[in-house]
């Protein structure tokens, strides 16, 4: 595995995006991952994906920032970055 890589996307994640900022995105996509028929069981979208989801909506936002910062990351360096990334923002990932 490159360090360098690591780091340096790391770095500039860090830098263009904030924790508050990836949790809205989070919230903003959580309607993707839950059934359509939510409100039978659960009040709230949010309490239905608490309690039905398994991290997908976290993952997605993680996978597009990585993604959009640099698109050829080797997988190694890829997996590294994102859990690193899930880490530093208390982010439940599939």
């Amino acid at each position: 595995m490159n360090d360098k890589i690591v780091d340096d996307v790391m770095i500039t994640i860090l830098q263009n995006h904030y924790e508050d900022d990836i949790h809205d995105a989070v919230g903003e996509l959580i309607h993707d991952y839950v059934d359509s028929d939510w409100e039978d069981e659960y009040d709230s979208i949010e309490e239905c994906y608490i309690e039905t989801g398994r991290g997908e909506a976290e993952s997605q936002v993680l996978q597009d920032i990585i993604k959009e910062t640099q698109s050829d990351i080797p997988l190694d360096e890829y997996c590294e970055v994102f859990d690193r990334l899930a880490e530093e923002w208390n982010l439940t990932t599939n």
